[in-house]
């Protein structure tokens, strides 16, 4: 009935009014990590597939300012004057790696190892890789799952010193 009232019909409306938009969350009584009754935070995640730019692949999935305040402006006009909206881009932390990787013998060191950098890079930016992997807010990385990638690879001999650290937007 193209009304705002519950988490599934703020995501239909955005989905259905924002065909840029991939997928979305809807938080209720939140705002800036915070308990907030009345108020209702719209966190979505841009598609970046088939835009045409070179360089997109490493950037996050996020959406403009202008465009997240288009989607405020959207919904408050399909929900109660009381709530009050925000819609806010999605939260990425960062990982940096370190690993020493001993290469299968007669494999150029400098040749796979940047290969296996940037599938690495890949397998933890999901919204860069082409095969269509599906993006989730609450994705975990693990270390026991970085070592079992890097092992995977048929010109990795094993892997030793694993070290990761996770960075927040801010830090």
């Amino acid at each position: 009935k193209q009304r705002a009232v519950n988490n599934w019909d703020y995501e239909r409306l955005i989905l259905e009014e924002f065909p840029f938009v991939y997928k979305v969350n809807c938080i209720n009584n939140y705002c800036r990590n915070k308990y907030a009754p009345g108020q209702v935070t719209v966190v979505p995640i841009v598609n970046l597939k088939n835009k045409g730019d070179v360089n997109i692949d490493l950037q996050p999935p996020r959406a403009s300012y202008w465009d997240l305040r288009k989607m405020e402006s959207y919904l408050n006009t399909k929900t109660s004057p009381f709530v009050k909206l925000h819609a806010v881009n999605p939260g990425i932390n960062k990982v940096l790696v370190r690993s020493k990787v001993r290469l299968r013998n007669g494999k150029d060191r400098g040749f796979y190892l940047r290969m296996l950098n940037d599938e690495l890079v890949c397998f933890l930016t999901p919204w860069a890789a082409r095969g269509g992997e599906v993006l989730s807010f609450s994705a975990k990385v693990y270390l026991s799952s970085i070592i079992s990638f890097i092992d995977s690879k048929d010109y990795v001999e094993f892997v030793t010193g694993m070290e990761m650290n996770q960075y927040k937007e801010d830090e």
